[in-house]
């Protein structure tokens, strides 16, 4: 065992034992009840909490697919940008962006294999199969379209509907990212 695990070892023991030695004085002391001057800090505290002080922490996400933006519609319609499938060959997987006939920004999603070998699709979809995800498409940071699909339970295709964002024409250029966002 070298030396600087000694050490570690030895500075978890003592934290351990100071951490149970505050937690036995905080038992004792609150044996007798607390005072109404402590209850009415605790009081004060969580009032603060519950006003607008309480910071969310970033949603977890999961990569499906990034590709580089090669060219862009002239169009402000970010529609446009979905008229062709989106390939993933490294994910094994194609996505389909379809518009909702007769609406501004409603979109339909298909995520299939792009091939009759499923192993690669399955890596990304099998962890979430049979259950209904979150979705976005962004570029650069930018979301550029949010939508939840719903993954059948082999794993191997996904579907859904969501909404296209209004974004400038600018904010348009460079890398695609397509993310699911999980829920903790």
């Amino acid at each position: 065992m070298s030396k600087e695990n000694i050490t570690q070892l030895i500075k978890q023991i003592h934290e351990e034992e100071v951490n149970q030695r505050f937690v036995e004085d905080v038992l004792k002391e609150s044996e007798k009840g607390f005072s109404e001057e402590i209850m009415s800090e605790v009081q004060s505290l969580l009032k603060k909490a519950n006003a607008s002080n309480v910071i969310a922490f970033p949603k977890r996400t999961v990569q499906l697919g990034q590709t580089e933006l090669m060219a862009a519609s002239k169009k402000d319609n970010l529609g446009e940008w979905f008229a062709q499938r989106i390939v993933f060959k490294s994910s094994g997987m194609e996505i389909d962006v379809r518009k909702v006939i007769g609406t501004d920004n409603e979109v339909d999603v298909y995520i299939q294999s792009n091939s009759d070998d499923y192993q690669l699709i399955e890596k990304s979809l099998l962890p979430f199969k049979d259950k209904t995800l979150q979705v976005r498409f962004s570029v650069n940071g930018k979301e550029l379209l949010h939508a939840d699909i719903y993954v059948d339970e082999s794993g191997h295709s996904a579907e859904g509907s969501g909404h296209l964002q209004q974004i400038n024409e600018s904010d348009i250029h460079g890398k695609l990212d397509v993310e699911i966002i999980v829920e903790e």
